[in-house]
């Protein structure tokens, strides 16, 4: 930090937002990743076996034609058989639980095959290929002591979530910052006090939700802001990060580091 520029109002104190839910112990890396690839594919399943015969996707009329056909040849009839008589039968188990392995089958394809084009792993930092829109709204002057509340369920609970912000209007009037579980209170007065980069990272808690807070100087016409996300990371000790534009100083709150265990003798 750089000597002599006082960065935060004497009256900011470093505080944590309290979780509505009971902390648990992180996870091991490779159960995180098991957790996140089997509910994508189970949502997919759902999504495939939930979706109509006839629509934008021309795979699962091919196979409801394709059991159907397979299970009156196996009556040894090429008749269909009425509702109540298929119903009845064990030919409608059979197609059932052929159709639904058949699509999660194809669910665990799709899964694998876009899994690269979201993003990829780097070691326990999860980057995206592209900024994730994850929220927009409009902020005037009369909103500075307010905050926007909005949820990023794509990050794991208690992550460093790495953000910038885009603001469209008069981008030199007004500034903002992201805040998670970590943050310096009163809130309002921290933003107000200097002018932020529309950069930076914040802790993001086990409900995944985020605080948006920013200000606009007096007489600005509202402006849009949005914020995406570039990457989120566990297993790290930074708790937030920030940086005042007017005396380019970078700020990095770091929690406090476990003691380091005394050698046998």
């Amino acid at each position: 930090m750089t000597c002599g520029v006082l960065l935060l109002p004497p009256e900011c104190r470093l505080c944590a937002r309290p979780d509505r839910r009971r902390y648990s112990p992180p996870l091991p890396l490779w159960i995180i990743k098991a957790k996140r690839d089997a509910r994508s594919w189970l949502s997919e399943w759902v999504r495939i076996s939930s979706a109509r015969l006839i629509g934008e996707d021309e795979t699962l009329p091919a196979v409801a034609l394709t059991l159907l056909l397979f299970a009156a040849l196996w009556r040894g009839s090429l008749t269909v058989p009425s509702a109540f008589e298929w119903w009845g039968g064990k030919q409608a188990l059979w197609t059932a639980g052929m159709y639904l392995a058949f699509t999660a089958g194809i669910a665990a394809y799709r899964v694998w095959r876009s899994k690269s084009k979201v993003g990829q792993w780097t070691k326990a930092k999860f980057l995206f290929n592209e900024p994730q829109l994850a929220f927009t709204t409009e902020w005037q002057p009369k909103d500075n002591e307010g905050c926007r509340v909005f949820a990023f369920p794509d990050a794991e609970p208690g992550s460093l979530v790495n953000y910038k912000l885009e603001f469209e209007g008069p981008s030199q009037r007004i500034w903002g910052t992201v805040l998670g579980k970590y943050r310096n209170s009163p809130e309002a007065a921290f933003v107000a006090h200097a002018p932020l980069a529309n950069h930076g990272k914040a802790v993001i808690g086990i409900d995944r939700k985020l605080e948006l807070r920013c200000y606009s100087m007096p007489g600005t016409v509202p402006a849009i802001v949005r914020v995406y996300v570039l990457d989120w990371e566990l297993f790290t000790d930074t708790w937030m990060e920030f940086e005042s534009t007017n005396t380019a100083t970078r700020c990095v709150v770091r929690g406090p580091t476990k003691p380091e265990k005394t050698a046998r003798r």
